[in-house]
């Protein structure tokens, strides 16, 4: 037996297993403790890499896309209430400024989803710091910062004519459509 980033792995003669989880990730874990022979653990290690190696997407670090939109009326926080008595102001909303830098990351994804993938994002934890005016130029910019687990992570930014409107960072994964699709089709009842 072998651990590898914590987890235990049995060599069994012709191969080895391990979880599913651990294939999609890059094979760069370190080991931290063994208990195999030299031959066993190098035999283990060689019948993995083609899993890894085949399985394995990721952008560069650093790798960078953009998204650029010209604020409409349909892109202000005016436009969002869904009651009477539901008031915001007629700048650029935080939810479409969020969804400029989604759209800006998902470009960065883009040529390594397969057939019927698409990525999808998972957490954002971002500030808006200035107002845009309607009739403005919007740039969302995505920087690839590397993975956390099975999630690509992304600093994000926008800006504007006048700078910098909102900084912050998103994760994303990359799913397959049809599976998202059946789960969410699942949620409505």
């Amino acid at each position: 037996m072998f651990f590898v980033a914590a987890t235990p792995y049995v060599a069994f003669g012709g191969g080895i297993s391990c979880p599913k989880s651990f294939r999609s990730r890059a094979f760069e874990c370190l080991i931290t403790q063994f208990k195999v022979s030299h031959h066993g653990l190098a035999f283990a290690l060689a019948q993995l890499e083609p899993q890894l190696m085949s399985t394995e997407k990721e952008p560069e670090v650093n790798a960078t896309a953009t998204a650029e939109r010209v604020v409409g009326p349909e892109d202000l926080a005016s436009a969002l209430p869904l009651e009477t008595n539901d008031e915001f102001p007629p700048v650029f909303a935080t939810a479409r400024m969020i969804g400029l830098m989604e759209i800006a990351a998902s470009r960065v994804l883009k040529p390594l989803c397969g057939p019927g993938e698409l990525s999808v994002g998972v957490t954002v934890d971002v500030n808006h710091t200035a107002a845009t005016p309607l009739g403005a130029t919007v740039i969302a910019t995505a920087r690839y910062a590397g993975r956390e687990g099975k999630l690509f992570l992304f600093e994000v930014s926008v800006a504007d004519p006048g700078g910098e409107v909102g900084r912050g960072w998103h994760k994303r994964a990359i799913v397959s459509s049809e599976r998202l699709q059946s789960g969410a089709a699942r949620r409505a009842g």
